[in-house]
């Protein structure tokens, strides 16, 4: 992605070089030039830009310098995992900071995103659809999460189906999809939640996944997992007044050490809950009408999940920590150009650490779990 220029990417200067077009801050020009098209999709991208025969979304940041890393560090965890994932690189077009990403999209190709796979799902299955929504009423009636108004349940409706064990559903009653593509699908699927479990992405709404559609040659029409796009939201980063939180978060850290106020560590350390998870029972709250937790999905997943899925998993797991992170902000500030601010490398690296711990906490119980299983049955 654009491989003739190294590190942060200058678009006023591509565009220069490449078009002979200077860019001076008129948006209203710029997207009139026959290399850009507004952006459909998407509600903070400003455009695409054609460069060399492809396609490039240019995306601004809100305080680049603290939320740019969501993605620049996300790309580089998928790289290490071996699941695809969409490339990103820091990008300035005048005044604006973002990041630009070349388009997964093939000519042949359409990008069903999740909200259209279950829209789709909902007019196919009147009968399920009433079924499966008379249950996540009475299941989350008394949420806090769930609204009496109409358009928000049915936002809350999608949230419900937005986990591996209902899109499993869906794939398979699909008879436009087969078996071997089902397969491929469930499987990356299963591989992008605990994707999001070690980022710690708490945004992969059902617009943040989605489904490629090809038409071959021969007019056949195949279906193939997009890859992995969106990560704003990882690492603790991509909210609001970010800087704020993050200058102040050493200091708040220090406090909570000197205390030993372990509730108010946990609340500083909570950055939210993944959106996408393994089934319905994690979309709101638990039985105890707790948030959902990273720790707690993963915890699910691995107790309803055959050995053989995860075993691998957490080994990854175990041998995650901070020098696994580092060499990812590495490999991320050399791409780009970038050094990583020390308040923003304190509060990824000690939030990262907590994270990983947690969830290496649950992998070991499960294991020694299991392991006593296993004794008791010989004993027996």
């Amino acid at each position: 992605m654009f491989e003739a220029y190294e590190g942060f990417l200058n678009l006023d200067h591509i565009l220069q070089e490449e078009y002979q077009y200077t860019y001076q801050g008129d948006l209203q020009d710029f997207y009139q030039q026959p290399f850009v098209e507004m952006e459909g999709v998407g509600v903070d991208a400003l455009c695409w830009i054609s460069y060399r025969g492809q396609k490039y979304l240019f995306k601004p940041i809100d305080d680049f310098s603290y939320n740019v890393w969501g993605e620049l560090l996300s790309q580089e965890v998928a790289r290490e995992m071996g699941i695809s994932c969409a490339s990103y690189r820091a990008a300035s077009l005048g005044n604006l900071k973002g990041v630009i990403t070349k388009s997964f999209i093939k000519q042949n190709e359409t990008l069903i995103l999740g909200g259209e796979v279950f829209q789709r799902f909902l007019n196919r299955n009147q009968k399920l659809t009433k079924d499966l929504y008379q249950r996540m009423e009475e299941s989350f009636k008394n949420s806090e999460d769930f609204d009496s108004d109409i358009t928000l349940r049915q936002k809350n409706f999608f949230r419900y189906l937005n986990n591996l064990e209902y899109i499993s559903l869906i794939l398979e009653e699909n008879p436009n999809i087969n078996n071997k593509e089902t397969e491929s699908l469930i499987d990356f699927f299963e591989k992008m939640l605990l994707f999001d479990l070690v980022t710690m992405q708490k945004d992969r709404h059902p617009d943040n996944w989605g489904i490629k559609k090809s038409l071959e040659e021969s007019e056949t029409v195949h279906y193939r997992p997009a890859c992995l796009f969106d990560h704003a939201n990882s690492f603790g980063l991509g909210m609001k007044f970010m800087k704020e939180k993050v200058v102040s978060f050493r200091s708040q850290y220090f406090d909570l050490l000197l205390l030993k106020d372990e509730k108010r560590k946990k609340e500083l350390f909570h950055q939210g809950f993944p959106a996408f998870t393994l089934s319905a029972n994690n979309t709101f709250v638990d039985e105890n009408q707790e948030n959902i937790s990273f720790s707690k999905v993963l915890k699910d997943y691995l107790e309803k999940t055959s050995e053989d899925h995860y075993i691998h998993f957490i080994n990854y797991i175990n041998q995650l920590d901070v020098n696994f992170l580092d060499k990812m902000i590495k490999t991320a500030e050399i791409k780009n150009g970038l050094m990583m601010n020390p308040d923003v490398y304190y509060y990824i690296s000690v939030l990262f650490e907590y994270h990983i711990k947690q969830l290496q906490h649950v992998c070991n119980q499960v294991q020694r779990s299991n392991e006593n299983a296993v004794e008791s049955g010989r004993k027996i």
